[in-house]
């Protein structure tokens, strides 16, 4: 079984790729709605509510990225949804249109300055074979 080390696994958003990155994370999320009844023979039983999506990543900052971060704030201030795509490049992707909701820079006086991004999903995801670049 062929595995994909973490460091080929790259964010897009808005056709930007952010690089450098750390790790990043995409969950999928679904509300679970009880249905327990007396007919349930004491056990629980639940219905799918709704679902949502989110995609999180944490990265250095070096002056190549450094100028993305400023186009990803001006997302925020803008309330601009974009298309959010994680994965390998030339592989499968997860992702859909999104919103940045949360941008954060870590900048420590003796360390290396860094960065995290929260992507929350607007609608239902898309599974995809081709990775934009």
């Amino acid at each position: 079984m062929a595995s994909i080390k973490g460091d080929t696994i790259t964010l897009y958003f808005g056709g930007v790729e952010y690089s450098l990155q750390l790790d990043c994370n995409y969950t999928e999320t679904s509300d679970m709605l009880e249905c327990t009844s007396k007919d349930s023979a004491g056990f629980k039983e639940y219905l799918r509510g709704d679902g949502g999506w989110k995609i999180t990543m944490n990265g250095y900052v070096d002056t190549t990225n450094f100028a993305l971060l400023f186009g990803a704030t001006s997302g925020i201030k803008k309330s601009a949804v974009g298309n959010a795509q994680v994965g390998p490049v030339g592989s499968q992707y997860f992702g859909g249109d999104g919103w940045i909701n949360n941008l954060t820079l870590d900048a420590p006086r003796n360390g290396v300055t860094g960065f995290s991004m929260e992507v929350t999903g607007t609608g239902v995801p898309i599974y995809n074979t081709l990775m934009s670049t």
